[in-house]
């Protein structure tokens, strides 16, 4: 028996469920729902917009301090109707977990967070029962167990092409 036809079998005779995923052209692994993702790398706001761009579902982009620029969206066609930005200034925890709560978004993307491993777990488990996309953009890797997938970006801007790695993964069940 092959490992995978085994673990399917351990899953379905727990009650665990594949999560369900999201194929995207840049992401040489399905993106999975309920679940954290981070992305860190030089390039990591453009990637996850080349997947606003490709998946045209309610998102919502939040920051502490706003520093992106709404019109980079504009400039590679995707349109700003079905994206939101807020600055939380000191509540980004607060404000993610009202976001996340609401269940109105698909795709979340969290700028920066700088969060204690029980808010991440809090954050994770309510994207988990909400079903949602998280994106959690970092500068350097945060090495939290509830993150479910770590990407490492790099972005050639002479030629617009993504090398995308992947650091870690966890099994997508649930």
């Amino acid at each position: 028996m092959e490992t995978a036809e085994l673990k399917a079998l351990v899953g379905k005779a727990s009650g665990y469920t594949r999560r369900e995923t999201l194929r995207f052209s840049l992401c040489p692994e399905p993106l999975p729902r309920g679940a954290l993702i981070e992305v860190t790398g030089f390039g990591k706001s453009e990637f996850v917009a080349e997947f606003l761009a490709e998946h045209k579902h309610q998102a919502i982009w939040l920051e502490e301090s706003f520093n992106l620029n709404p019109l980079a969206f504009l400039q590679r066609q995707i349109s700003l109707k079905n994206i939101h930005f807020v600055e939380a200034e000191h509540n980004l925890f607060w404000a993610s977990a009202q976001v996340i709560s609401s269940g109105l978004y698909d795709s979340i993307v969290i700028n920066q967070p700088n969060w204690d491993l029980k808010q991440f777990r809090k954050i994770q488990l309510m994207a988990e029962k909400n079903n949602q996309l998280i994106f959690l953009l970092a500068k350097t890797p945060l090495n939290a167990w509830p993150i479910s997938l770590s990407l490492q970006v790099k972005h050639r801007f002479f030629n617009k092409d993504f090398q995308v790695q992947i650091r870690r993964k966890r099994s997508f069940y649930r």
